[in-house]
Order: structure tokens, then sequence, then C-alpha cells
């Protein structure tokens, strides 16, 4: 109330064992901040799971801090989950969902998303999440790209094998005024969009890669900041904008020192945390 910005809250990751005929269930949250000063405390969620039946079950939870893992018993097995479902409180994301039956177009208005439904044979429950922070950066060093510090897409939900989709994402950088998706990218494209990429991961555990199966339509020029990207194949998993910049790679850096490559993990821990040390050469400024 009395300070400016946005909590955000995510999902890591899940684990999941049974136990007779319920499943214990683990789910890793990460808080991060939209133009807030600090950590928010003692934060109401709900974590909603769903079965493969689309059977769902909510549960509740209090968030301090960055980081942190709660336990939860459940009558069947998840293959969903997800916070906030109900959007009960105010963080910085903008989701929409939908169970979808038929073949044609199902627009996310509030996650900025249009899908195209090309085939179907059975329901699909489709979330997409319009996440108004910065994604996680690369796991590794040397990635020849700047990923958007602005917002990226999940999606996620329970599709069936036979369901194949496209989606419609907008990039706009324009700063002339202020309607739909303008400012969104402004802080990323400061050249050509023929830079422009759209990079994707499964989930936290991967890293960012380039996404093979996307078209760019640039409009009307590529300097104008707005655009469209297709995405031809849609999967689960999350999308971000980057722009390629090979000053963000180590080919065009010199070896000045040996500097050593830590890895922390698990991440999030809850009582047992490993560090391994690598020393390997980097190329610094």
């Amino acid at each position: 109330v009395f300070n400016p910005g946005w909590p955000h809250f995510s999902i890591d990751s899940t684990t999941s064992t049974q136990s007779g005929s319920n499943y214990n269930v683990t789910v890793y949250v990460k808080q991060k901040l939209t133009g807030a000063p600090n950590y928010y405390t003692n934060v109401p969620l709900e974590v909603t799971f769903k079965a493969a039946d689309f059977t769902e079950q909510i549960q509740h939870f209090v968030m301090s801090g960055a980081n942190a893992s709660f336990n939860f018993t459940v009558p069947f097995k998840p293959v969903f989950v997800a916070i906030n479902m109900g959007e009960k409180i105010s963080h910085a994301v903008a989701p929409d969902y939908k169970v979808i039956k038929v073949t044609g177009n199902a627009n996310f208005v509030n996650a900025k998303m249009l899908v195209t439904i090309q085939s179907i044979a059975d329901s699909a429950f489709i979330r997409v999440e319009h996440n108004y922070t910065a994604p996680d950066g690369f796991k590794g060093f040397g990635h020849p790209y700047r990923l958007s510090p602005n917002h990226y897409w999940k999606v996620d939900g329970i599709l069936p094998a036979t369901c194949k989709a496209r989606a419609l994402l907008n990039y706009d950088g324009r700063t002339t005024s202020f309607s739909g998706n303008m400012w969104l990218d402004n802080d990323l494209i400061n050249t050509f969009e023929d830079s422009l990429v759209l990079m994707y991961r499964r989930n936290a555990a991967d890293d960012w890669k380039p996404y093979p199966y996307y078209t760019k339509n640039m409009v009307s020029n590529n300097n104008d900041k707005h655009g469209t990207i297709t995405i031809d194949s849609l999967h689960l998993g999350e999308y971000v904008f980057a722009m390629k910049d090979p000053a963000m790679g180590v080919q065009n850096r010199t070896i000045t020192n040996e500097v050593p490559e830590i890895k922390v993990f698990p991440n999030p821990a809850k009582e047992l945390l490993t560090v391994d040390f690598k020393t390997s050469m980097i190329k610094i400024p």
C-alpha cells in the first residue's frame, strides 16, 4: 500500500511421490520483484493441483522472502500445478486459462497471446501467463543474447497428444503513446529488429535456447520497434524475446584471467546445499 511495485510469484519446480492412495507433493516457490523495494512477507497464496482428468484441488500457504518450499498431500497424481489461479492477490502476472475442445482461435486476452488450435481430438486445458518481470538469466557464460528485462510468457496445462497449435505474440518498443503492448520492449530493442529472436525453455531446470519453430513479421520496416512473432508449433514451457548481441558472447572478448565457475544446487534448497567449484577459462572485459 505504501510502496510502489508488485511481487511476482512463480513455481520453480515440484516433486511428487506416491504414498498409498495419496501423493506427497513439494512445491518450490520463488519470489521476484517488479518495481518494489523489498521482498514481501506473509503473503497468503493458493496453489491449484489438477489431475489428468481435470480433477482439481486447491490448498493454501503463506510465502515470505525470495525462495521457499511447501509440502502438500493430494488425493491424485498432479500433472498441473499453478499459483494464484483465482487471482485473489495482485502480483506481476496476467494469466488466462481455457478448456478447449475444438479447433480455431482461442484469444488469451489478459496474457496477450492468440492461440490457434489446428487439430484436437480430446479436451485440452491451457493456461498462459504473461509475466511482467525479468525472466531467469542464462545458466552459463558466453551467450550472445540479451533477454527481455521486462516480461516473458509461460504456457502450461494438460494437452492431449492430438493437440497441435500455434500462437501469435506482439513485440512493441514504441514510446510515442501508451496503448496495448507499447513500451514493453523498448528496453530490449535498441538496434534493428533483424536481431530479435524468440527464446524457449521447458522449465527452470533448462537453459534458454533459440526456439526453432517461429516466424517473425517486422510489419513495415526493421527499425520501427514493433511487429509480430508466430510460434509455429506451440509447446508447454516458457518463451521470451531476446536480442542477438555478439558483444554479450565471449567470442569478442579477451582472455585475461582464470575465474572459478561456481555451481550451487539445488535451487531452491531446503536442508542440503551443494557448491561445485570448477576453474575454467572465461573471457572477461
